[in-house]
């Protein structure tokens, strides 16, 4: 299985142009430009569901710590 995987990286790699032809030029900052917006959209999201997750509920684990932590003091 490894070298089938393997066969299909390197043919990705050249179907891209990053084995140094130019014939896919497109093609190849196509697949760059989807990566990085979803690079760019996993940040993001990640970023928003840390600093508003949208748990609502009363019994949800972060209000139990937070309570417990405002006790101890």
């Amino acid at each position: 299985m490894p070298e089938r995987m393997q066969y299909y990286i390197e043919l990705a790699i050249a179907a891209c142009g990053f084995d140094g032809s130019d014939g896919n030029a497109i093609l190849g900052g196509s697949v760059v430009a989807i990566a990085a917006g979803l690079v760019i959209a996993a940040f993001y999201i990640g970023i928003t569901r840390s600093l508003w997750p949208g748990e609502q509920a009363n019994d949800h684990i972060k209000r139990r710590i937070l309570l417990e932590d405002a006790h101890a003091d």
